[in-house]
């Protein structure tokens, strides 16, 4: 009895200390409380608001933050290749190229592993195949804008950057008309790679 009351007396002692620390620490505190307490579908449903929150940041402008946010939703589903994917594109257009490569890749990896995941392929390949323009795998580039077109004919951006991969392995003839394609789906930039180029 004398052994208990003392750990208890213990315990009521260190309360200030504890009750200090948990304050300057207590968002960390319960967020791992909350994480480990959540649903699954909850957690789904968390990791879907980073994702969008992170999409409408992107269409801002803001890929710092769309970075940070496709962070958060990774966080909590780690298998989200969805996320992977929009951070490969907020990636490539900050010039992170190697990083931006390994979460079209990822995303990729878990789509392979588990097919049931809706993946926006079409996108992810048109990211990937910009990120390897950007790379000097002008091969691999052509390859994954070849996927992004068999997905969507009418994917301005892919024609583009197809273009741009022809142009550098001196294909100039189907550079062109990638770029011309890419200028009537309303690509702007291959509309200028027309201009100045054929």
């Amino acid at each position: 009895m004398k052994k208990r009351t003392a750990v208890i007396g213990a315990a009521f002692s260190l309360m200030p200390l504890v009750q200090s620390l948990v304050v300057g620490t207590g968002a960390a505190l319960t967020s791992a409380v909350v994480m480990f307490s959540v649903p699954d579908k909850a957690k789904a449903e968390s990791a879907n608001t980073y994702k969008e929150r992170g999409d409408q940041k992107f269409s801002e402008g803001d890929l710092y933050g769309a970075i940070s946010d496709f962070n958060k939703a990774i966080e909590i589903d780690p298998k989200y290749a969805n996320a992977y994917g929009s951070r490969c594109g907020a990636k490539l257009n900050l010039r992170m190229n190697s990083e931006a490569l390994k979460d079209c890749e990822k995303a990729i990896l878990i789509n392979q592993e588990d097919s049931s995941i809706h993946l926006d392929k079409n996108t992810l390949f048109t990211n990937l195949c910009g990120v390897k323009v950007n790379l000097k795998d002008f091969y691999g580039a052509i390859s994954d804008c070849n996927k992004a077109i068999s997905l969507d004919s009418k994917d301005g951006l892919a024609f583009r950057n197809r273009g741009i991969a022809k142009e550098e392995i001196g294909d100039m003839q189907g550079a062109c008309s990638d770029w011309k394609k890419g200028s009537s789906l309303g690509e702007e930039d291959a509309a200028m790679w027309v201009r100045n180029q054929c």
